[in-house]
């Protein structure tokens, strides 16, 4: 049976979901289909894939029944595929990622408990598109109220982040906070004791970010 483009179909499902979930089910069993493949080969790149990740991860909304399914799959194979995953595929499936946390169909909490982990990856472009979008996701998540619980959770976790064993995620906690402060979305008390615990680490990674923005050298953390 032929189907009809995946723009077509998405044009058409956002005007009326009902008469097209067997046709968004059926795309859905095809990413399955493709994505265990990838997932025995994750150094190969497969363009149907990288097309079924932007669709459904934009129309899945539609259809909350299926969420969950999706949203673990995606997740599962970053977290189990992407040290040795294809770069374009691993981004495909980071991007994938990121619009269902920008949809809401996943929790703050949990997203920058899967970004940490990605953040382990070697991929500095990774660790790079991780750190700018959590910074926008916590501040849109404030925007027209404070999240007070999350942003609690969310702190604890960082300052936990900041005296792991890898250097890179230590870094990469601090600079998150530092950015996070710089832009207003944290500025309370707590965040700046956590920022200035991070002085006193003996990682030179650490401590660097957090003492040039005491210092008042934001151009460093611009850079970042």
């Amino acid at each position: 049976m032929d189907h009809m483009p995946l723009s077509e179909l998405s044009y058409h499902l956002t005007r009326d979901p009902l008469s097209y979930r067997t046709d968004f089910e059926a795309q859905l069993e095809n990413f399955n289909t493709l994505k265990q493949s990838f997932s025995s080969a994750p150094s190969q790149y497969i363009s149907r894939l990288e097309d079924l990740l932007s669709f459904i991860s934009q129309a899945v909304r539609f259809y909350p029944q299926h969420v969950v399914e999706f949203a673990t799959g995606v997740i599962q194979t970053l977290l189990s595929r992407s040290f040795g995953m294809h770069p374009e595929m691993r981004m495909a499936f980071l991007r994938a990622f990121m619009r269902i946390r920008t949809r809401n169909l996943i929790s703050a909490t949990q997203a920058v408990d899967v970004a940490f982990k990605l953040h382990r990856c070697r991929d500095k472009q990774v660790r790079k598109t991780l750190r700018h979008f959590l910074v926008s996701d916590i501040k849109r998540m404030n925007k027209s109220q404070k999240q007070t619980k999350a942003n609690a959770i969310i702190l604890s976790f960082l300052s936990k982040m900041i005296k792991d064993n890898s250097s890179t995620v230590a870094r990469e906690a601090v600079v998150t906070l530092l950015c996070l402060f710089k832009k207003n979305v944290w500025n309370d008390a707590r965040t700046a004791n956590v920022i200035a615990d991070s002085c006193l680490m003996s990682n030179k990674k650490v401590y660097v970010p957090a003492i040039q923005f005491f210092l008042g050298k934001s151009k460093a953390l611009n850079e970042m």
